[in-house]
């Protein structure tokens, strides 16, 4: 499975509307139109009731920040088996290096420096986008052989009489 970017689903979850601008302006070199979330709680009605390819959220978004959104839409209970392979990436401002383990056990897939640029964001795509289209072919293919070995069981259960 190759992922095209002008095919991604994106969401953007930031409370900035000049953040949001400059994502999608850079999004847009790549044919992509993101969803906007100002909100933590549109960010999860969102993920709740769309698939998304990615998920950018901005680390400092105003009221919940952004671990809070990122630790909840991990624990979203009804992830179909794509979903639960989203990336989701974090941006921010302050230090970096200080924060990867949080990020990691947060949920984050990842974290930019802000402001974003088009090479590291292009980059940034690339990398999880492909990551995940590898995972999810692996997965698809776990489950289809999941089933396809239950079939030739029960098959053999009715040729046996059982």
């Amino acid at each position: 499975m190759s992922i095209r970017a002008s095919e991604l689903r994106v969401l953007v979850v930031d409370a900035c509307p000049i953040n949001q601008l400059l994502t999608d302006v850079i999004l847009s070199r790549w044919g992509v139109s993101p969803e906007v979330a100002f909100t933590a709680d549109q960010a999860l009605c969102r993920a709740t009731s769309e698939d998304y390819d990615f998920i950018f959220i901005e680390l400092e978004t105003a009221l919940t920040g952004g671990l809070t959104i990122c630790a909840r839409i991990r624990r979203l209970d009804d992830k179909p088996l794509s979903r639960s392979l989203v990336p989701i990436v974090g941006y921010t401002s302050s230090s970096l290096a200080t924060e990867v383990l949080l990020l990691n056990h947060a949920g984050f897939s990842d974290v930019l420096a802000k402001p974003c640029d088009v090479s590291s964001m292009g980059a940034c795509l690339q990398r999880w986008c492909m990551r995940r289209s590898m995972r999810y072919d692996h997965e698809v293919f776990a489950h289809n052989q999941s089933v396809h070995v239950a079939k030739q069981s029960a098959a053999r259960g009715r040729l046996s009489g059982k």
